[in-house]
């Protein structure tokens, strides 16, 4: 038998439990057929997105170019408040919001 050291408290030690053995065929799992996700109803506003970014236009691209071409002052006049706004906040992803949002506000985008 062993012995316990003289420091431990007997009412501290906690009880030997029971470890359950499971058999091999109990952990196989199901199979299960894999479902399709198929958004019928748009009212889920996840959904829509889904839905919306599913069919962009192929010529996004092409419009950008476009109106760069057209429009270079609008295009240096962004370049220059993300500049601006990288230098105070230090932030790429902030400063890209804020240009963002300067675009949408000023260049009527």
């Amino acid at each position: 038998m062993r012995e316990l050291k003289n420091n431990v408290e007997i009412s501290k030690v906690q009880p030997r439990q029971e470890i359950k053995t499971t058999k091999a065929e109990e952990i196989v799992a199901p199979i299960v057929a894999k479902e399709e996700k198929a958004a019928a109803d748009f009212s889920n506003p996840t959904a829509e997105v889904l839905g919306r970014s599913q069919v962009n236009q192929a010529d996004a691209l092409q419009k950008d170019v476009t109106f760069g071409m057209a429009h270079p002052e609008a295009i240096e006049q962004a370049d220059r408040f993300f500049e601006m706004a990288y230098e105070q906040c230090g932030d790429y992803a902030k400063a890209s919001e804020l240009t963002a949002a300067f675009v949408k506000e000023f260049a009527g985008k």
